[in-house]
């Protein structure tokens, strides 16, 4: 039987003040109800390296507090856990914009991936999930086959 687990994660850094950094939740439980307001949409999961994928989704949050958070995956190769980096906000507060997180899966090049997607903030609110589907890449993006 062979096991597939996942490999270390690789991590995105946001643009400007809204920088992910730290990680990780103060949160003493792992909330299961998504938090009114809290909103994921337009998720694209797109190839990243050989063997790796990016998540990136629009949000609403109205408590604006998205950077510092955790992008969690339940998937057919496991559970993932991993830093949110807000790439670009809308307007001038921290409401609205599009976050990302990136991973690499210790799994045979064409494998395929599927799941469902949400994001927990720092102070434990949950987002909505979206459910997504993908095939691990060959090469990394820009690398030509021989």
């Amino acid at each position: 039987m062979m096991r597939i687990r996942l490999a270390a994660l690789t991590v995105l850094l946001g643009l400007g003040s809204l920088s992910a950094c730290g990680g990780g939740s103060s949160s003493a439980t792992t909330p299961t109800t998504p938090k009114a307001g809290f909103i994921l949409t337009n998720l694209r999961v797109t190839p990243l390296t050989a063997h790796g994928l990016t998540f990136t989704a629009d949000f609403a949050d109205p408590v604006g507090t998205v950077a510092g958070g955790t992008c969690n995956g339940a998937t057919n190769l496991g559970v993932l856990s991993l830093p949110v980096a807000v790439l670009s906000i809308t307007g001038t507060t921290s409401t609205q914009g599009t976050l990302q997180c990136q991973v690499q899966f210790n799994a045979a090049t064409g494998t395929a991936v599927s799941g469902t997607f949400s994001v927990t903030d720092p102070v434990g609110n949950l987002s909505n999930a979206l459910a997504f589907s993908a095939v691990l890449p060959e090469v990394s993006a820009g690398r030509r086959r021989p």
